[in-house]
């Protein structure tokens, strides 16, 4: 199939006019028609009606032209991995990461990855996990970096580092042996949607304990308003291993550890899965966390 025609074929459908099309694609009128003619020919098939002074989309018109976007759209990734392949990875990957990814594992995979390609522009948003991957599903970002690790033929999946829960209080927090020792105590917890909170709703469960027990007093987005809020004294909290490592919190203090079934993942859609640009982060991200640990 020639995607030239096909997108000939797009901007007449698009523009309703052969001479409108022939001027965006600085071509002669009579050029767009031979091209529709024969394209018309090689799938037999009439793809406008030319019986008014615009041209409409047949009922079979219709149905190739969402089949031609993906075409041109498949044919234009294909252009670019090769460019790519022969100039080295270039060009911008946006990056779609939920919180502990994105402030205490991203810095570091993000710094391993421009020294070997410096030609990449990053671009960085961060949300929650549930977030992050409709943002996926949606074709906004090209790579989630989450803390979960979604199921189905959409997407593949690369674990990069598993996870800790710990939970924490100020410095003045009486110590805790066992989790019935939380139910009375203050909570600020993440909000719906975490993957910090998914995870320890899970492990919470999985020792006999509802989470609904905990007496919630503050629900914030982000780890760092967590840690914040703790350090202020105003209640314990869960958080990810990751997030207390490199000891910056010194007003926080860790009264007891859980393992987790959670781990951190690249994410990707598996239509993307042979691009390039996607693969090699993904590839570089856990090399360069692969070894390190919470």
């Amino acid at each position: 199939m020639n995607l030239k025609r096909l997108e000939t074929f797009i901007h007449v459908a698009d523009h309703h006019h052969f001479s409108e099309a022939a001027e965006r694609l600085e071509l002669t009128q009579s050029a767009v028609s031979r091209q529709i003619k024969t394209l018309e020919q090689e799938l037999g098939l009439q793809l406008f009606n030319r019986n008014t002074s615009q041209v409409e989309l047949t009922s079979a018109g219709r149905v190739v032209y969402k089949k031609a976007l993906e075409l041109v759209e498949h044919g234009e990734r294909f252009r670019q991995e090769c460019r790519q392949l022969q100039d080295g990875l270039s060009g911008l990957l946006r990056i779609g990461a939920s919180t502990i990814p994105a402030l205490y594992m991203l810095p570091r995979a993000a710094q391993a990855f421009r020294q070997k390609y410096p030609q990449i522009e990053l671009s960085i948003s961060m949300d929650d996990s549930a977030s992050i991957l409709q943002q996926l599903e949606e074709h906004r970002i090209d790579v989630a970096f989450i803390g979960d690790s979604p199921q189905g033929a959409a997407f593949v999946t690369q674990t990069v580092a598993e996870d800790r829960l710990a939970l924490i209080g100020c410095n003045s927090a009486q110590q805790v042996s066992e989790l019935a020792d939380i139910v009375s105590e203050p909570f600020v917890m993440r909000e719906k949607g975490s993957g910090t909170r998914a995870a320890m709703n899970r492990v919470l469960r999985s020792h006999g304990f509802d989470p609904e027990q905990l007496h919630t007093v503050a629900e914030v987005n982000t780890t760092e308003s967590v840690l914040a809020m703790v350090e202020a004294g105003i209640g314990l909290s869960f958080v990810s291993c990751w997030a207390i490592g490199n000891g910056s919190r010194q007003q926080v203090h860790k009264l007891l550890e859980l393992p987790t079934d959670r781990c951190f993942s690249i994410v990707t859609l598996a239509s993307r899965q042979h691009d390039v640009l996607v693969r090699s982060f993904a590839t570089e991200t856990v090399s360069a966390l692969g070894d390190r640990q919470p």
